[in-house]
Parts: C-alpha cells; sequence; structure tokens
C-alpha cells in the first residue's frame, strides 16, 4: 500500500489560480477604499477649518485667509493655531496643503511631493477638495475640472 503525502502539481496549480482569481476582485477594491479613505479625511478637515472660519468670521467681521508659504502643510499649521482647531500638526499627514480664500472657501490641494498617499491617487481622481463657507464640497480633477467627490 502506497501512503501519498502531500499535495500533487495540478492541486496546486488549481489553488493557485483561484487565489490569483480572488486577488485580482480583492485588491482593486482595497486600494479604492484607502483613497475614498484619504479624501473622507480631507473632506473632514476642511469641514472643521470651515466651521471655525464661520466662528472667526462672527469675532472679527472677516475670514481668516491663511499666508502663502508654499511649505507642505506649513498652511493647514497656520490655520490650525489662528483658527484655534482643536486638531494637532501630528495628525495631519495626508499630502494635502490646506488653503483658505477672503470669502471663506477652504480648499485642499494634493501635493505628491509631500506624501505617498497622496501620490497613489491617478490623475483621474480627484486632486484638489474646496468646500465653501456653505458647506458645499467640490472635488477638481487636475485642481481644474470639477468632477463629482467619491
Amino acid at each position: 500500500m502506497v501512503n501519498k503525502k502531500g499535495f500533487t502539481l495540478m492541486e496546486t496549480i488549481v489553488v493557485m489560480i483561484i487565489a490569483g482569481i480572488l486577488a485580482a476582485f480583492a485588491i482593486p477594491n482595497f486600494l479604492n477604499s484607502i483613497r475614498q479613505t484619504e479624501l473622507q479625511t480631507v473632506e473632514n478637515n476642511l469641514r472643521a477649518i470651515v466651521g471655525r472660519e464661520q466662528r472667526y468670521y462672527e469675532d472679527k467681521g472677516s475670514y481668516y485667509v491663511s499666508p502663502t508659504t508654499g511649505t507642505c502643510l506649513a498652511m493647514f499649521n497656520s490655520i490650525n493655531q489662528n483658527l484655534s482647531l482643536s486638531m494637532t500638526t501630528d495628525t495631519v499627514t495626508d499630502g494635502f496643503q490646506y488653503s483658505c480664500v477672503s470669502s471663506g472657501t477652504c480648499s485642499a490641494t494634493c501635493l505628491a511631493t509631500c506624501s505617498a498617499n497622496c501620490s497613489s491617487i491617478p490623475a483621474s481622481q480627484p486632486n484638489q477638495v474646496s468646500i465653501n463657507s456653505s458647506g458645499n464640497v467640490t472635488c477638481y480633477n487636475n485642481a481644474s475640472v470639477a468632477v463629482a467627490c467619491p
């Protein structure tokens, strides 16, 4: 009587094919969910900034306008300090540069050089998220063409 242990080559190949098919469906969905989570984080940060912008406007009579420094996340740090946001700079490492204009509209622009997270967003996806003082969120593809927010 022969006692066979292990798998045949054919069984191993079938299992590998099944695993490959499952991975082909799972990996794109996983990457898409990561991208949507990153953009949702940016939207939440912008909503917090706009809320503080409204309070700043009520106190001072004008919206806070962040200075232009060109340094990654430095604008968010400035907004954070001047609007007394409760978010610390440690929580904002998303690779977006935050800024606000005098109308109360704030935006976050993707800077691929600042974070690997940002470079994972392809050109077909929004690379700028904007929110106005009314809370309306708009996403932009390549910072010019408005597209639906995910």
